[in-house]
């Protein structure tokens, strides 16, 4: 079960940041476990003054069938460099702008996962 929530909390990605490895920091932890929770932080650094998007993917790797992972995600929030919360707007099912960052945010969320392989 972790391989498979660890696999799904990865799926978080933001297109200004792909592509500095050394920006994105990841937290995965399992308070709940036995529910099939993980909480998962995302710190992106160096992501300059624009707005910061995230999407949850949805398809899984290799199989390219729809399995719109973003509805076992919740709880959703961010905070700043100084911890102060973000304003958050989801704007569409599966991805989530951030705005007023100052160049770093950390992304919090919660993801069920029972079975985040696609399969249901």
């Amino acid at each position: 079960m972790r391989a498979t929530l660890l696999g799904s909390a990865a799926l978080l990605i933001s297109a200004g940041a792909w592509a500095q490895d050394a920006a994105v920091s990841y937290d995965v932890s399992f308070p709940n476990a036995a529910h099939h929770e993980a909480e998962i932080s995302v710190t992106f650094r160096e992501i300059g003054n624009g707005p910061l998007t995230v999407r949850m993917s949805r398809a899984s790797p290799g199989r390219y069938a729809l399995h719109e992972f973003a509805r076992n995600v919740y709880g959703l929030s961010a905070v700043d460099v100084a911890g102060e919360t973000l304003a958050v707007s989801q704007d569409d099912p599966y991805s989530w702008t951030i705005e007023g960052h100052g160049g770093e945010a950390t992304v919090t969320y919660t993801l069920y996962a029972d079975r985040a392989d696609g399969t249901y």
